[in-house]
């Protein structure tokens, strides 16, 4: 069962890596602050870059989105209902669901590159299929080096965190005392991404165990306040060159510790969660039609618009700004909302054909070869679930 508010959240948070990643290329002094780079005659890239207004675009804060949002998600079923047998359902299906849409966008970067369009440049070492094979079925989920499409990334740290969720639940999800273990567990990931997974699990855990709700439209007001000044927390970190780095910002008493942005951004995530949850303005506002569009193609747009920027953006920017003799700014807009326009197109493909059907094999596999298995032994599952827990409570 999807929360219509969360599918939202997460549409938002896809097309503000989108955004990102655009800013990345065309205007890269709003996100690493570097005066060399500027596009604009007022230098107001660097204003915005080291401001709360970056969270307007900060991608690294909406991946934490996504992965508070994972923790979540994948809980939430289990502490509905208790039943372990969820949980070994949803780790069989976890590497098919995500694997058939990552195979199909690096196999779209391996098809395009093979063209060898004269506006592209392949700087992909040892390109060849079974290479693209390799990253799109087992590479990304083992490795955070990917070189056929850079956002792959992140799959890593999904594909264990997804884990890192079920084997928390299935050994801890039912002890009394499991407050000390999610203490544990956050002080061993505490500078890692998948400090954002045991957040939005425990999140979960308190809204669906102690009925968790905040009423206080103030509170609300003052966590939203917080949630967005952490997400806002900038990419720039060390002063290096003219650069300005976060000692020169006003987050400079945050930057204490090592990895702030991942402790930062994770808290901020999981902080803007409790908001949704508990504000029915902001629930109301997240599952309206246009957000709940974004939601249904937000995978499938994060894997693929990097293949927009790479094989039309560029060449269309350089023709309007270079050939047809249009401004910087102009020439960007022009470009954006083209670009956008085949991102939302491809996407809304992928999610139906590709995305959608990912799901359905996921769900073939498991009802075709673990099905009768695992719930022809449900007391069993759940009686090493409680074994388990009673044996650390």
């Amino acid at each position: 069962m999807k929360i219509k508010s969360l599918e939202g959240l997460r549409g938002i948070a896809a097309f503000i890596v989108v955004i990102f990643h655009y800013f990345t290329n065309f205007y890269p002094a709003l996100v690493n602050a570097n005066p060399d780079q500027l596009h604009t005659y007022n230098g107001i890239e660097l204003k915005i870059a080291v401001s709360p207004l970056n969270v307007l675009y900060n991608g690294s804060f909406s991946v934490y989105i996504f992965f508070v949002l994972s923790g979540f998600v994948l809980s939430y079923k289990y502490f509905k209902t208790n039943d372990s047998s969820i949980i070994t359902a949803s780790a069989i299906k976890r590497y098919p669901r995500l694997m058939i849409p990552v195979f199909f966008s690096v196999l779209c970067f391996y098809l395009l590159y093979k063209i060898e369009l004269p506006w592209v440049t392949n700087n992909i070492s040892n390109f060849s299929f079974m290479n693209a094979l390799r990253e799109g079925t087992y590479a990304s989920f083992f490795s955070v080096n990917n070189y056929y499409n850079p956002v792959l990334w992140t799959m890593h740290f999904e594909f264990f965190g997804s884990f890192l969720v079920f084997g928390f639940c299935l050994i801890f999800g039912s002890a009394r005392n499991r407050i000390w273990f999610y203490l544990l567990v956050t002080f061993i990931f505490w500078s890692t991404p998948y400090l954002a997974f045991i957040l939005g699990m425990f999140i979960c855990d308190m809204k669906n165990n102690l009925s968790l709700k905040i009423n206080s439209r103030f509170f609300l007001f003052t966590l939203s306040i917080i949630a967005l000044f952490l997400g806002s927390y900038p990419n720039v970190v060390g002063k290096v060159d003219s650069t300005i780095g976060i000692d020169d910002t006003i987050y400079s008493f945050l930057n204490f510790f090592k990895n702030p942005e991942i402790f930062y951004h994770s808290f901020g995530a999981a902080i803007l969660l409790i908001v949704v949850l508990n504000s029915q303005k902001a629930s109301k506002l997240l599952s309206n039609q246009f957000f709940q569009f974004l939601g249904k193609i937000s995978f499938s747009m994060y894997l693929t618009h990097v293949l927009t920027i790479t094989f039309f953006s560029h060449f269309f920017f350089n023709y309007l700004h270079m050939n047809a003799g249009l401004s910087y700014k102009f020439s960007f807009v022009i470009m954006l909302v083209l670009s956008l326009i085949i991102i939302f197109s491809f996407s809304y493909f992928m999610e139906r054909y590709i995305d959608r059907n990912a799901v359905k094999f996921s769900a073939f596999v498991y009802k075709s070869y673990f099905v009768e298995l695992i719930e022809s032994k449900p007391d069993v599952i759940k009686k090493q679930t409680l074994d388990n827990s009673r044996s650390i409570s």
